[in-house]
C-alpha cells in the first residue's frame, strides 16, 4: 500500500479489503429455506449493473442541475416604490450583498419605480436608495428586525413548496 504504514496496520487493512469467500452449504441451505418459505427467486437483469449505476449517476446529475442542492427553484418576486422626486432608484438587500449597483429599479410612469427580483425560498432584509444616498424602507412591506446598516429595512419572505 504505503511506506507510511507499520507493517501489522498494512497487513489489516488489506486483510479488510479483501472479500471473504462464502460457504457454498451455507448459502445453499439459506436458499433452500427461503424457498420454502415462499420468497421468490432473485431476477436477473438483462442490463449489466454498471449501465444501471450510470443510469442513474445521469438522473441525479439531471435533477441536482434543475434544482441545485435539492431546493426549491428560484422564484420572481416584484418590487415596487412610489418616488416621484427620485432620478434613480435602487434596491440593495441580503439578496445582492447590498451593492446599490447590482439591482436598479425602472421607471414605470411618472411616480412609480419597479424591478423583479429571482428569489429562491427564504428571508431577505432589503431598502431601496434613492439617488445613491437616501436609503427607505419598503413601505408596502414589514419593517425587519434586525438593523445592521442604520437605516430601516424591510423583509420580505419566499416559501418554498413544503412551507
Amino acid at each position: 500500500m504505503t511506506d507510511d504504514l507499520p507493517p501489522e496496520l498494512e497487513a489489516f487493512v488489506t486483510g479488510l479489503r479483501t472479500t471473504p469467500s462464502a460457504n457454498a452449504a451455507l448459502r445453499e441451505r439459506v436458499l433452500a429455506s427461503a424457498r420454502g418459505l415462499g420468497v421468490p427467486r432473485r431476477s436477473r437483469l438483462p442490463v449489466p449493473r454498471s449501465l444501471l449505476i450510470g443510469l442513474a449517476a445521469v438522473l441525479a446529475v439531471l435533477v441536482l442541475r434543475r434544482h441545485p442542492e435539492g431546493r426549491d427553484p428560484a422564484r420572481p418576486v416584484p418590487f415596487v416604490l412610489m418616488a416621484p422626486k427620485a432620478v434613480r432608484v435602487s434596491i440593495v438587500g441580503d439578496f445582492n450583498d447590498w451593492d446599490q449597483a447590482a439591482t436598479p429599479l425602472q421607471r414605470a410612469g411618472e411616480h412609480t419605480w419597479w424591478v423583479v427580483v429571482n428569489l429562491p425560498p427564504g428571508r431577505y432584509r432589503y431598502s431601496f436608495v434613492l439617488d445613491g444616498t437616501h436609503w427607505v424602507a419598503d413601505p408596502a412591506a414589514p419593517r425587519a428586525a434586525d438593523n445592521d446598516f442604520g437605516a430601516e429595512s424591510s423583509v420580505v419572505t419566499i416559501l418554498g413548496k413544503g412551507s
